[in-house]
């Protein structure tokens, strides 16, 4: 390999980087935080503001990000709290004395709770052109001791999801439910990678993992 790649790099500029890309292999993105597969997890997305146009996408985008942390070993099957049991506690609260992250995580009887809110979500920026978009922040929370363990800023993590801009237009509502939920995907797919190692994608909307 290391004389096919001398012979490469020797034949040009503009096929050097390939023959470096075959013997390095494609860039990978590290983990931003390690989590602790010994102590039961639950994944919660809170949309205090409404900035998502329905419930139900908060659920598939937590639920995305529960099913690559399982498939990808970060969490064991057995450690992980479903999404669905947070929601539903959280839709008892009561609007004037909302539950703390820990006491929603006590409270379905999780020790840490992967907390995202929703801070921005669109499908289009100028009510015309198609470019859905998403951003939210993550935090992690011991919910035994509520005390969050990550990240060092108490605004929590910023992540960000947008999917390739389409030259047609949304015409129907089935249109736009079908970028929704692919937004929702690609949103948990973002939040979940904050735990795991991974390659680089060539376009940013893409859900290979």
């Amino acid at each position: 390999m290391a004389l096919v790649s001398i012979g490469l790099i020797s034949a040009g500029c503009n096929i050097a980087i390939p023959a470096l890309y075959i013997i390095q292999g494609p860039d990978k993105t590290p983990a931003e935080f390690k989590l602790d597969k010994s102590r039961i997890t639950v994944i919660y997305i809170d949309d205090r503001l409404n900035r998502a146009p329905r419930r139900s996408l908060r659920i598939l985008a937590a639920d995305t990000a529960e099913q690559i942390l399982m498939q990808k070993g970060v969490l064991p099957e057995e450690m992980v709290i479903t999404t669905r049991a947070a929601m539903r506690v959280a839709a008892q609260e009561e609007f004037t004395a909302p539950m703390t992250i820990a006491e929603l995580g006590k409270a379905v009887g999780a020790q840490v709770i992967i907390y995202a809110t929703i801070d921005a979500w669109q499908l289009s920026q100028d009510g015309v052109s198609v470019s859905p978009a998403a951003r939210a922040r993550v935090k992690i929370v011991d919910a035994e001791n509520d005390v969050r363990i990550w990240p060092a800023d108490s605004g929590g993590f910023p992540v960000n999801a947008a999917l390739p801009p389409q030259v047609t237009p949304m015409s129907t509502n089935a249109d736009r439910d079908e970028l929704n939920l692919a937004l929702a995907n690609l949103l948990g797919r973002n939040i979940a990678r904050l735990f795991f190692e991974y390659e680089r994608d060539s376009l940013s909307g893409t859900l290979n993992d």
